[in-house]
């Protein structure tokens, strides 16, 4: 399993399913194998912590920067 490989534990049961969608249907149009692009964890890790700031889980912005600081 591509994604499992790729991305280890940082990615759901959910996400693989939809992973290996996006791979079948790669590869009926192209032919090739598809290999899952390593910067989607780091865009959904980001999302994550804006729609916490958002939502009011995370209560300052500086906390949000030094959460993704790092990328």
């Amino acid at each position: 399993m591509v994604c499992k490989q790729t991305f280890g534990i940082l990615i759901t049961e959910n996400e693989i399913a939809a992973f290996q969608n996006i791979a079948s249907d790669f590869y009926r149009r192209n032919k090739t194998k598809y290999v899952p692009e390593y910067w989607i964890p780091i865009q959904w890790a980001q999302r994550l912590t804006l729609k916490s700031l958002q939502k009011g889980y995370i209560f300052e912005l500086k906390r949000a920067n030094e959460i993704l600081k790092p990328w």
